[in-house]
C-alpha cells in the first residue's frame, strides 16, 4: 500500500509536519525542569514536595510559582515562601498551565515572534482559564484546576501559529474579528481543519496531559440545555471560556458585540444561573487574570475588553464589558462604556458631554484607552514618547508625526521621532536654537495643544527657509507643547501631509487628548 506524498497531504497535515519536522528549530522546547514539572503533576504518585524540589533548582520558575501564590487571587494569609508551599496552594493544573505559558513567553522573542501578538494571545488565555475556573465554582466542578489546565491550553494552536507562521494567524484573526459565528468553518478552509488540531499534534508533542489531547479534538458544542454531567461541563466551560475571551478582547465590531449576546443567554440557561450573575462571574474573572499575569509579565491593558461604540447603551455586551472595566479598573471613574477618562488617578475630571460623544464616534477610541492605561504603566518618557507619536500615525490615521525634545546641553529644539511618508528628509530642517524668534520656539511656549493654519503662517520672522516651506507645505497643523512643572521640553506635530487642507474637529480632540494625558503622566514621573 503506498503512502501519499507529502505534497498529497491535506494542507494542515503539511503544516503540522513541517513544524515538527524542523523542531526543535522552529518549537520552543521545554526546559528540562519543566518537562519533569509536567510529568511530576500528570503522576497521581507525586507530592507538592516532589514538585516543589525540582522548582526549586529553577531560579525564574521559583519566582514566578511564589509570586502567583502570594498574589489576591488565593488570599493567603501569611506570605508563601517556598515552593512547596506554593504548589500545595496553587495545585498542580495550575502549576502546569503556568510551566508551559511562562515558556512561551520567556522564547518567542528568541523565536523573532511579534511579541504583542504572543503578549496578546496569552493574556486571553489567562482570561479563558479564570473564566473557566469561575463557571467550575458555580457549577461545583469536581475539579476546578483541571478546567483552568484545559482551557488556559485550548488555544495552544493559536500560540504555536503567533510563534511560527504569523501570518495565517493574522489572517484567522480578522475572521473572528468580523465573522465569530462563521470562524470554525472558515478556519477550516484556511489550514484544511480546526487550528484545535493543530493543537491537539503539538500537545502530543510536547507530552502533555492525555486530557487535554481527548478534548481538542472532540468537536466543541454548547446549547442552552443544562450541563449535567463533569464531561459535558468540562467540554461546555472550556469552549465558551474561550470564545468569550477571544470576542472581548479582540478589536470590537458589531458582529462580535452580536456573538457575545447570544452567548451570554446560552452560557445563563446551561450554568442554570441569572444572566447578571454571569456577567458579575466574568467581572470577577477578568480581575483575576490581571492578577495572573504578574507571573509572566503581562501588561495590564491587555486584559482590558474592547468595547464596540455600535452597542445598544442597556444591552447584555454593554453590560458585560461595563462591568469588567469597572471590576479590574476600580481606580478611574468611567466617562462612557468605550473610553476612561485621560487623566491620573489623581486629578480625575469628566470630560463635557459634547467632548465624549465625539470621542466616542472616533475610528481611534480604542487606542486613546490603551493609550491611556499603557502611560499609566510607563516610567520612561522616551517609551512615552514613542507610543504617542506612533500611535498618532498609525492608530489616529495623521500622516505626519514628528516628536521635537529640547536639549539642554546644545541650547536647542530637535526633531527627534518622525512617522510619515518622506519625513526622514524634512527633520534636519525642524532644529532651532532656543535662543532665536523661531516658529517652533514661540510654539514651545503655548499653553494649549491647539490647530495652526500652517507652519509658514506662524512663521512671521521667517525663520524657516522659503524651500523649507516649500517642501514641508501650507497645510493645516496640530501642535501640542509638552512640559514639565518647571519649564517646556517638546513639541508634538501633526498634520496629513503638504498638499491635505482640512484638519477634523474630531482629530484635534484625539489628539488634545493624547497631548494632554503625556503631559499629565510627565508631571507624575517629575514628581
Amino acid at each position: 500500500m503506498s503512502h501519499p506524498s507529502p505534497t498529497d497531504r491535506p494542507p494542515e497535515t503539511r503544516l503540522v509536519a513541517e513544524l515538527l519536522r524542523l523542531a526543535p528549530d522552529t518549537l520552543p522546547i521545554l526546559r528540562q525542569s519543566c518537562i519533569r514539572v509536567l510529568d511530576l503533576t500528570a503522576d497521581q504518585r507525586s507530592s507538592a514536595s516532589d514538585v516543589g524540589a525540582v522548582i526549586m533548582r529553577d531560579q525564574s520558575l521559583t519566582a514566578n510559582i511564589i509570586k502567583i501564590a502570594n498574589s489576591a487571587a488565593y488570599h493567603t494569609r501569611f506570605p508563601v515562601k517556598t515552593p512547596t508551599q506554593a504548589v500545595t496552594i496553587i495545585g498542580f493544573d495550575v502549576i502546569r498551565s503556568v510551566v508551559v505559558t511562562a515558556q512561551l513567553v520567556e522564547q518567542a522573542q528568541a523565536y523573532g515572534a511579534d511579541m504583542a501578538n504572543v503578549t496578546r494571545l496569552l493574556a486571553r488565555s489567562l482570561v479563558a482559564a479564570t473564566l473557566a475556573s469561575e463557571w467550575g465554582d458555580r457549577l461545583h466542578y469536581p475539579e476546578n484546576g483541571f478546567l483552568f489546565t484545559n482551557a488556559m491550553l485550548f488555544t495552544l494552536g493559536d500560540l504555536v501559529l503567533a510563534l511560527c507562521r504569523p501570518d495565517l494567524l493574522a489572517n484567522l484573526e480578522d475572521i473572528r474579528i468580523h465573522n465569530p459565528k462563521g470562524a470554525p468553518t472558515l478556519e477550516r478552509e484556511l489550514l484544511g481543519r480546526p487550528l484545535r488540531l493543530i493543537g491537539a499534534a503539538i500537545a502530543k508533542h510536547w507530552h502533555l496531559p492525555d486530557h487535554l489531547v481527548y478534548l481538542l479534538e472532540r468537536t466543541p458544542m454548547l446549547s442552552p440545555q443544562r450541563l449535567e454531567t463533569p464531561q459535558s461541563q468540562l467540554e461546555g466551560i472550556v469552549y465558551a471560556a474561550n470564545e468569550l475571551a477571544r470576542c472581548l478582547l479582540l478589536p470590537a465590531s458589531p458582529q462580535q458585540a452580536a456573538y457575545i449576546e447570544t452567548l451570554i443567554v446560552t452560557l445563563a440557561a446551561a450554568f442554570d444561573i441569572s444572566r447578571s450573575q454571569l456577567i458579575a462571574s466574568a467581572a470577577n474573572a477578568f480581575r483575576k487574570a490581571k492578577e495572573f499575569s504578574l507571573l509572566v509579565n503581562i501588561p495590564q491593558w491587555y486584559f482590558l475588553p474592547r468595547p464596540s461604540t455600535l452597542a445598544v447603551t442597556n444591552s447584555l455586551y454593554a453590560q458585560l464589558t461595563h462591568a469588567i472595566l469597572e471590576t479590574i479598573s476600580p481606580n478611574q471613574e468611567p466617562v462612557a462604556t468605550s473610553l476612561q477618562t485621560l487623566t491620573p488617578p489623581t486629578d480625575r475630571q469628566r470630560l463635557s458631554i459634547t467632548e465624549t460623544s465625539l470621542i466616542e464616534s472616533l475610528p481611534s477610541a480604542s487606542f486613546l484607552l490603551d493609550f491611556t492605561l499603557k502611560s499609566l504603566e510607563l516610567h520612561d518618557p522616551n517609551a512615552l514618547f514613542t507610543l504617542a507619536a506612533e500611535g498618532l500615525h498609525r492608530a489616529c490615521g495623521f500622516s505626519r508625526v514628528v516628536l521635537l525634545l529640547v536639549v539642554p546641553s546644545s541650547g536647542s529644539l530637535e526633531a527627534r521621532i518622525g512617522y510619515g511618508a518622506n519625513i526622514e528628509s524634512l527633520l534636519p530642517g525642524l532644529h532651532c536654537r532656543l535662543t532665536n524668534d523661531h516658529v517652533l520656539v514661540r510654539l514651545l511656549h503655548q499653553k494649549q495643544p491647539a490647530k495652526i493654519t500652517s507652519l509658514s503662517a506662524e512663521d512671521h520672522g521667517k525663520t524657516l527657509p522659503v524651500d523649507y516651506r516649500v517642501a514641508w507645505g501650507n497645510g493645516p497643523c496640530l501642535v501640542g507643547p509638552l512640559r514639565t512643572p518647571s519649564r517646556p521640553i517638546g513639541l508634538l506635530l501633526a498634520d496629513h501631509g503638504p498638499d491635505t487642507h482640512h484638519i477634523a474637529d474630531a482629530e484635534l480632540a484625539t489628539f488634545t487628548l493624547i497631548v494632554t494625558q503625556l503631559n499629565a503622566t510627565l508631571l507624575q514621573l517629575a514628581q
